[in-house]
């Protein structure tokens, strides 16, 4: 048997907000990612690029 609270609506809208707020923090996370691995990228590509010339 389902308990009262569970299939209340209440609980229904929480989970569905932390569901949509996990996923806006996922697309934040990977856009950090992201942006850290352009950094590093560059870094690597810069000094690659001095120590050619």
């Amino acid at each position: 048997m389902i308990p009262f609270w569970l299939s209340s609506n209440k609980v229904k809208t929480c989970s569905k907000f932390i569901s949509f707020d996990t996923h806006t923090i996922l697309l934040n996370l990977s856009g950090h990612i992201i942006r850290l691995f352009g950094l590093l990228f560059g870094a690597w590509f810069g000094t690659y690029l001095i120590i050619q010339c």
